[in-house]
């Protein structure tokens, strides 16, 4: 079915994302959302609250949430806990591609189709941070078959949290979100095109064959955001991911996300994180979490 909620918006993922981010300040989110992918996150350090419709779970240290497509969920501060650290994946088995047989594929999917949240002891913890790690080292660094050798560490990684006891598993019932067909199309032409400088939204809306009005009104009910915004978001959150997984110009990098000028790029670099592109690439350079520095997070819709 088709359900839209004023306040809980769509959040689309594109291929998977695999990162260990530390906060150093209070972080709430404001309003619920929901992915295309499955998201897990993994606290190694404090803890946070968990709301998936009207249910709500405290999530402590050494503990994950799993959860699900289409479910509408938001994190906030658990109190006494303003600061955390986490491993954070996106994944959908269709991303893995060819790595699992139907069969395999079933097998893993099986207990995840809901979202959880999973306790385990101690001696589990650590093997499943050494399997974090793995994963988001070989995603974040540059080489020939990192991608392949992540996906192959996100296998082991469902494979490790499918052969965890169920006692552990705490299971939400939750109303699964639709997006409708046209704003679908839009939101994967809009990723296909990012990098195109001259995309307009009169491009969008005769693709989906809807006045720029009513998509418009439906796109920001969706995403929670208007479609400049939504497209400038998009388009910095790549030239993120390539200031750190890259050696290429600001110039290189400001094409390749669509933006028609550095300028252009890092004033809107500037709006999202809190700091320009070259600030950010010193403080990675120095060893620094530019996010810790009072940035907003990477991959945030």
């Amino acid at each position: 079915m088709e359900f839209y909620s004023q306040g809980v918006y769509y959040s689309m993922i594109n291929g998977i994302r695999a990162e260990r981010t530390v906060n150093q300040r209070a972080w709430q989110m404001t309003a619920p959302h929901f992915h295309n992918v499955y998201e897990l996150i993994y606290l190694t350090e404090g803890e946070r609250v968990l709301e998936v419709g009207s249910q709500s779970c405290h999530v402590k240290q050494g503990e994950i949430m799993l959860l699900a497509p289409w479910e509408a969920h938001r994190t906030g501060i658990a109190e006494g806990y303003p600061l955390m650290s986490r491993y954070l994946v996106y994944f959908s088995f269709e991303q893995l591609g060819g790595l699992l047989s139907e069969r395999e594929e079933n097998w893993l999917e099986e207990g995840m189709r809901r979202t959880c949240v999973i306790r385990m002891d101690t001696g589990k913890q650590k093997v499943l941070e050494t399997l974090l790690g793995g994963v988001a080292g070989y995603f974040n660094t540059p080489g020939l078959l990192h991608e392949k050798l992540g996906k192959f560490g996100i296998v082991r990684l469902l494979n490790f949290i499918r052969e965890l006891p169920q006692e552990g598993f705490r299971y939400f019932e939750a109303e699964k979100y639709m997006v409708r067909e046209e704003i679908m199309i839009a939101l994967a032409y809009i990723s296909e095109n990012r990098g195109n400088p001259d995309i307009s939204l009169k491009d969008v809306t005769e693709r989906v064959h809807m006045s720029q009005s009513r998509f418009c009104a439906l796109f920001k009910e969706t995403t929670g955001r208007g479609f400049l915004n939504y497209l400038n978001r998009m388009r910095v959150t790549w030239a993120e991911s390539e200031l750190r997984l890259t050696d290429k110009s600001l110039k290189e990098i400001a094409e390749g996300s669509g933006f028609a000028s550095v300028a252009h790029m890092s004033r809107n670099f500037q709006l999202q994180y809190g700091f320009s592109p070259t600030e950010f690439r010193k403080l990675l350079e120095s060893g620094g979490n530019p996010f810790a520095m009072g940035g907003e997070e990477p991959y945030q819709p």
